[in-house]
């Protein structure tokens, strides 16, 4: 069974070695490929997928959570029901006893999976749709030198252009581990603007790819060091209050 459904994840090329990304187009498969692929879940799987209420919701969450267990479980050659995952205090996943880490990311019919091993790694993807308000968002989330640059765009070109700064924050925030509950007061400080690494101002530096899915799609993968550190753990930086939102 595994290696069927591993023939479905097609790799992105990132030209990095560091990192791996794949992606799984959700819409060409099946109900029996997900039948199938739901024998890769677990009691506890299960216990979440049954507290959401959308049929459709659920789906996404078996297709997620399936294909990631069969993902990992092909890297660290054990089997996915064995695969035990842990939630540091923002809710990012991480597998106990194991270095290789991981993210996903899902827009539309596409997701998106990246693995870093010893690296802590975030993914975001954004299908290419309207936005509402562009001007007001890229004055909340767009740093200095990417509002001035916004104002040198077509409006056409607006709306690309703030998806690709907003997926590079966005997996930046899932890389750091908190998500955006951590970072969202420090986008405008993160300048993504024709970046290989980026930081706020003093804070944890990682390296940054976009990548784009077709016409439609367009992505950007982080990931940084983490000495000393596990995935249960935020890496540091100055930048993020490092209390969850209960303990405020």
């Amino acid at each position: 069974m595994d290696g069927d459904i591993i023939s479905n994840f097609i790799p992105i090329p990132i030209n990095d070695s560091e990192i791996n990304l794949y992606r799984v187009e959700t819409g060409n498969l099946t109900c029996a490929f997900i039948q199938e692929l739901s024998k890769a879940l677990t009691p506890e799987d299960w216990g979440i997928i049954n507290r959401l209420s959308q049929p459709k919701t659920q789906e996404r969450l078996i297709l997620s959570r399936g294909l990631l267990r069969v993902l990992l479980s092909h890297f660290l050659g054990i089997k996915p029901t064995k695969l035990q995952f842990k939630t540091n205090p923002w809710g990012k996943p991480y597998l106990a006893n194991y270095a290789l880490q991981f993210n996903v990311s899902h827009s539309g019919s596409a997701l998106v999976f990246a693995l870093g091993d010893g690296y802590s790694v975030g993914v975001d993807v954004e299908q290419m749709r309207p936005l509402q308000c562009p001007d007001r968002l890229i004055q909340r989330y767009g740093s200095p030198g990417e509002q001035t640059h916004w104002q040198t765009l077509t409006p056409q070109a607006r709306e690309r252009y703030f998806l690709q700064l907003w997926v590079a924050k966005e997996a930046y925030s899932k890389a750091l581990g908190t998500g955006l509950t951590g970072m969202l007061g420090e986008f405008a400080n993160l300048h993504t603007l024709h970046q290989h690494r980026i930081a706020p101002p003093g804070g944890w530096l990682a390296h940054l790819r976009h990548f784009r899915i077709g016409q439609d799609y367009l992505g950007a993968v982080c990931w940084g060091a983490t000495p000393g550190a596990d995935a249960s753990t935020p890496a540091q930086t100055r930048w993020v209050d490092h209390f969850p939102p209960q303990f405020r």
